[in-house]
């Protein structure tokens, strides 16, 4: 949780991270704003978080995929609804107000900071995928 809490920080928080990969730092607003593609990869209880209308600035028919995984009695606290049986996604989809496709939560830190391919080598490593189709909250 600590990456998600130097995210919903502020733009301090993700500064060196930032700096160590390449990127530019800037907070969640400036993360969607006038986004085609967002990718939430934050743990599931830090979306609560997330300010209410921060998919405001972002298109009807942008793309949000959710790459979190629910891990309770381990990082997250329960979430009822979860655990009764709604879909992660679903769950997600709700929490935003807007549908999301379910992918990459396969994929784990070290696999992107210690097996990356250089430019140009295709690697293969398969990754299933989810859609949300419809109104958020139904797949």
């Amino acid at each position: 949780m600590k990456s998600a809490s130097r995210t919903l920080a502020g733009l301090d928080g993700v500064r060196q991270f930032a700096d160590e990969i390449g990127a530019q730092a800037v907070d969640v607003r400036g993360a969607v704003d006038g986004a085609e593609v967002v990718i939430l990869s934050i743990p599931l209880p830090a979306i609560q978080a997330l300010p209410a209308d921060l998919f405001g600035s972002v298109a009807a028919d942008a793309i949000v995929v959710d790459t979190g995984n629910y891990y309770p009695d381990m990082r997250d606290p329960h979430i009822p609804e979860i655990d009764e049986g709604m879909p992660e996604s679903a769950w997600v989809s709700r929490q935003i107000g807007r549908p999301v496709i379910k992918a990459f939560n396969n994929v784990l830190a070290y696999t992107l900071a210690e097996l990356g391919q250089p430019e140009g080598r295709l690697a293969a490593s398969p990754s299933p995928w989810r859609g949300m189709t419809g109104a958020p909250g139904k797949s």
